[in-house]
């Protein structure tokens, strides 16, 4: 290559590149501008007349359901309001109560004319103009908000404020520090190395465990949540056995459902026990009573019972021993056969005399007959 050709050639590049950003710069300028050059579509104009417009300028797109069908045209000032032409793609069909509105499309003022197709069954006429609302100033009522907080608020107030937000934003550079060197609950728990944070790990580690129980079917509360498990039916045939004598408290029957019941005839011997309850026990706590004097303590009565009870344990010792006729009686059987058989021979001696009785009766009479 010769070194003429060589020097051309990066001029030739410089003008290719500079020719691909005009051309760039002309295609994304016709698509701004609404001009559709690669359709090729049919557009139909049509007018709408608005109050106030805002900031509609021409070249807006027009949208119907948030899609683009056309594009503004000119905007004319005809007395009380704003004519608006735009172009719209005849195959978009407009029906007899339509009706457009301006839309904002952005923060920064970009707007949109939004076309409403209505619902009517007639189609809007050719040469019909459409009803227009009047958009939402945004940034005037954005204005006024600021106007209307601006009246409300009292440069006092507003100092007061002020100062209040210093104290707050002090005072939370004094938590954040304070959290920031391990001090109180949340700095302990941001610490890496504090016995807090090992505890809460402890804990959180057992809750872990205790919801893994809960899912194992083989853990007593594990089985009552799977609803398949012998403790389930034993709580079951509980709560049934529950239900059945809380019916039967309900019906009355039993001491426990008489006294819960209407009728007040248990409830009053009830009471009338308790009340005799209570006056035998105030006569068991009366030291002049005999019952009260044993509770009491050392009385004549207990005196004489001790001497009672040491008589009485001599008695039977003695007995025991064989002391005496009953003692004897009690353990020698010698006594008990003579007892015995003085009883026979003094009932032999009666049945004797029960027998000599007639004899003695007749002699006495003859003889007195004498």
């Amino acid at each position: 290559m010769s070194a003429k050709s060589q020097s051309l050639l990066p001029d030739l590049l410089t003008g290719l590149f500079v020719l691909a950003v005009v051309a760039l710069l002309a295609f994304f300028t016709i698509v701004i501008s609404g001009v559709d050059l690669l359709r090729g579509r049919r557009d139909v104009l049509r007018e709408a007349r608005f109050q106030n417009v805002g900031t509609l300028r021409a070249q807006d797109p027009v949208t119907v359901r948030g899609m683009k069908v056309g594009a503004v045209q000119s905007l004319t000032l005809a007395g009380d309001h704003v004519l608006v032409t735009f172009t719209i793609d005849q195959d978009v069909p407009l029906q007899a109560d339509a009706h457009a509105a301006v839309a904002a499309t952005s923060v920064l003022g970009g707007s949109a004319l939004t076309l409403d197709q209505g619902a009517s069954p007639d189609p809007l006429p050719a040469g019909a103009v459409l009803p227009g609302a009047a958009p939402n100033d945004v940034m005037g009522q954005l204005g006024d908000l600021l106007a209307d907080l601006r009246r409300s608020f009292d440069p006092a107030d507003l100092r007061t404020l002020i100062v209040n937000l210093r104290g707050a934003s002090s005072n939370l550079a004094d938590i954040t520090g304070r959290v920031r060197s391990g001090q109180g609950l949340l700095g302990k728990l941001l610490s890496d190395d504090d016995p807090l944070l090992t505890d809460l790990h402890a804990t959180l580690a057992n809750l872990n465990a205790a919801t893994a129980a809960l899912n194992d079917p083989d853990t007593p509360i594990g089985s009552l949540l799977t609803g398949d498990a012998p403790l389930l039916a034993d709580l079951q045939a509980t709560a049934a056995n529950l239900r059945a004598v809380t019916q039967r408290l309900n019906d009355g029957q039993g001491l426990l459902g008489k006294l819960l019941s209407e009728d007040d005839r248990t409830y009053a011997d009830l009471q009338a026990t308790l009340a005799n309850l209570n006056a035998a026990t105030t006569a068991l706590n009366d030291p002049q009573a005999p019952l009260g004097k044993l509770l009491a303590g050392r009385s004549t009565l207990v005196t004489d019972l001790e001497a009672t009870a040491a008589n009485l344990r001599g008695i039977t010792q003695k007995l025991n021993d064989g002391h005496g006729t009953l003692g004897r009686l009690v353990n020698d059987d010698t006594l008990a056969t003579e007892a015995e058989s003085a009883i026979k021979d003094v009932r032999q001696v009666i049945d004797n005399l029960r027998d000599t009785s007639p004899i003695t009766s007749f002699t006495s009479l003859f003889f007195g007959g004498l």
